[in-house]
């Protein structure tokens, strides 16, 4: 419980700083007038592109983005590939680990989130301990979060909070757990 309390509070202390961070802090002084005209005089050089104007321009430039096939073809196999025979404890929850985040970039929100639980699992079924469980404990949050389980993401982030030993990692979480009450409210 006391834990809990310490790092909700570290929760809220890091909230502040980030909003402190975001006011002016005027050590840059304002432009006087022939400094603002220079600067627009500076940007008048450039040209305007206009906004598509019809479907036919809006299919011609998602037709330049195509995802890269190839890339694609290598998530897939990833993501769909079982776990090799006899692979237990630390290289399955690392196996499981990866597949999730195959999952993540092909957009496959419960595979992420069931594989992520998984490599928890195994890895706390294999004894590991601080950061490393940490990492899976965080990845699970993630996943959750994303599958707009809110109250399920934000336990698994105070979970990792007191798992983990790493410094950077706790203030990880508590960014992440901030995020998800500032989204769900």
């Amino acid at each position: 419980m006391r834990r809990s309390v310490s790092s909700i509070l570290l929760a809220i202390v890091l909230a502040a700083a980030s909003l402190a961070a975001c006011q002016p802090d005027g050590s840059r002084p304002a432009l006087n007038l022939d400094q603002a005209r220079q600067v627009t005089a500076e940007f008048q050089g450039q040209s305007f592109v206009p906004p598509p104007r019809s479907i036919t321009d809006i299919t011609a430039i998602l037709d330049q983005q195509r995802p890269d096939a190839a890339r694609i073809a290598d998530l897939s196999s990833m993501a769909d590939a079982p776990p090799p025979p006899g692979l237990a404890g630390a290289g399955l929850a690392e196996f499981l680990w990866r597949r999730s985040m195959a999952a993540q970039e092909l957009g496959r929100a419960n595979q992420r989130r069931d594989d992520a639980k998984a490599g928890y699992e195994a890895a706390v079924g294999a004894g590991l301990e601080g950061r490393t469980l940490g990492r899976y404990l965080r990845q699970w949050a993630v996943a959750e979060q994303h599958a707009g389980n809110r109250r399920a993401s934000i336990d698994l982030f105070t979970r990792s909070v007191e798992v983990t030993d790493s410094p950077i990692q706790r203030i990880q979480s508590l960014q992440s757990m901030v995020q998800s009450l500032t989204l769900f409210g």
